[in-house]
């Protein structure tokens, strides 16, 4: 609904624009305001429409950019607004970002390694720390989006995360937060597995802080 920034650190966005092979959108997204306003959301919006999109699913680095996103995320998933996310005043209401922010994470956690199987007690408590959400553009019904997620950084027993909305080649939203792990039978930090730091570093290109 509203635009601006709410405050739960704040990270400057990780996106770059792409090189000679981008997209239509791409070269929307990267041609500034004087342009994009000259072109309707909605028309905007049609490009992504007609094209063969894959909802719910891991998006290949291709896929990311032909859906205008200026640099490919380690991961990123489609969708599409529904009507029970919008408020009055057909926009997308502030919490329904969270909500997809929320989803992706849990699936990324799930595929990165950090989040318990079907025994809780082999895996860590993930639980956000502190988080910045930026509202930068509204979002209308039927738009169909990219929601993001990465790893920026990363200590022993927490990491910070990086997550972006994207819709017809324009940024919507960024939510950036600390993330912690901690036992998940009792009190105190659980440190970060081998295996999720590597991955961090491999994938994501996070470097270790401190």
């Amino acid at each position: 609904m509203l635009t601006g920034c709410t405050a739960f650190t704040s990270r400057r966005s990780h996106s770059r624009g792409g090189g000679k092979g981008a997209t239509t959108l791409q070269r929307i997204a990267r041609s500034g305001p004087s342009v994009r306003h000259r072109l309707p959301l909605r028309a905007l919006s049609r490009m992504v429409t007609g094209m063969n999109i894959p909802y719910l699913t891991a998006l290949s680095p291709d896929q990311q950019r032909d859906l205008g996103l200026a640099a490919p995320q380690p991961l990123a998933m489609a969708d599409r607004v529904r009507y029970s996310e919008l408020d009055v005043l057909n926009h997308v209401n502030n919490g329904s970002y969270m909500e997809w922010f929320e989803r992706l994470r849990v699936r990324y956690g799930q595929v990165w390694g950090l989040s318990p199987d079907a025994d809780a007690s082999k895996g860590p408590r993930t639980v956000i720390r502190s988080g910045q959400i930026h509202y930068r553009q509204e979002m209308h019904a039927d738009e169909t989006y990219v929601a993001t997620c990465g790893c920026t950084a990363f200590r022993n027993t927490s990491y910070t995360l990086h997550q972006e909305i994207w819709a017809a080649g324009t940024l919507r939203a960024t939510f950036d937060c600390v993330m912690v792990l901690l036992n998940p039978d009792g009190p105190g930090r659980m440190p970060i597995p081998q295996a999720v730091r590597e991955r961090f570093g491999a994938v994501d290109g996070a470097a270790p802080e401190g």
